[in-house]
């Protein structure tokens, strides 16, 4: 859930490169923000792309993810 980032073991991602998506919401900024802090703090520190929701060439509904995001028709 969006409040348990420091429940994860977030080792097996260091050095990689990571892609975080987040829902499209206040909480999902946050869970997002906090998995980026992780992230970054792992040695050696993980590689971070966001996909900002704002940005996407569709509007996602308050709280929409990527299944939404791929649900969504294309132009």
């Amino acid at each position: 859930g969006a409040n348990s980032a420091t429940k994860t073991d977030w080792t097996p991602l260091a050095g990689r490169s990571v892609v975080l998506w987040r829902d499209n919401d206040d909480a999902g900024l946050k869970y997002a923000n906090e998995v980026a802090a992780i992230l970054s703090r792992l040695f050696p520190p993980a590689k971070i792309k966001f996909i900002d929701p704002k940005k996407l060439p569709v509007t996602l509904p308050d709280g929409g993810d990527v299944v939404d995001y791929l649900e969504a028709p294309k132009k």
